[in-house]
């Protein structure tokens, strides 16, 4: 098997299915306001800004955006420790619960009728690849990274602990490549 020009049609494939506009709206409810209120409906005594910028991968300064623009819609409330004024802790407001709910009923919705297309073997199918793919990405050294750091956003490049400009990922390194400076891996 071609595994080179079977990653050129799944990418020709992804880019059709980016476009598609369904695709678009279950997009938006996976990154900012959608990502942040989808985010707490899962942390019942809520959570810290850095704990939604880490499962983010976004600065402070983008997470306090996001905030504040949920907040002045109420749909998120932001409190501080009274013990600790550093500490903020972030909750959603009934109305924020109930918009959150409604997008993931309707989000579920949309997408058990995309499963139900495929018919039941390829649906089991795609959902156990996406899985298995979701937890391939997740090793340190696998190989389904992009062999370029992303582009800073803002300002001179700089390094990070993983030596490029993003502190959350580890660099790249093809299948049986050793770190640098530890021959023993």
């Amino acid at each position: 098997m071609d595994y080179q020009e079977l990653a050129v049609e799944f990418h020709k494939n992804m880019i059709r299915l980016r476009h598609g506009d369904s695709h678009k709206h279950m997009e938006e409810g996976m990154r900012g306001e959608g990502f942040v209120l989808g985010f707490l409906s899962d942390q019942p005594d809520g959570c810290t800004p850095g704990a939604i910028g880490n499962a983010m991968q976004v600065s402070s300064a983008r997470i306090s955006v996001a905030l504040e623009k949920l907040e002045k819609k109420g749909l998120i409330t932001r409190l501080m420790d009274p013990e600790d004024r550093r500490k903020v802790t972030v909750n959603l407001t009934e109305e924020g619960r109930r918009i959150t709910q409604h997008f993931k009923t309707e989000m579920n919705e949309n997408t058990a009728r995309m499963l139900e297309a495929l018919g039941e073997e390829d649906a089991l199918h795609l959902v156990r690849i996406i899985g298995k793919m979701a937890d391939l990405h997740k090793k340190e050294d696998c190989a389904f990274r992009p062999p370029f750091p992303p582009p800073p956003m803002h300002g001179p490049p700089h390094e990070h602990a993983h030596g490029h400009g993003n502190p959350h990922r580890p660099p790249f390194r093809r299948p049986g490549e050793q770190k640098k400076g530890n021959a023993d891996e």
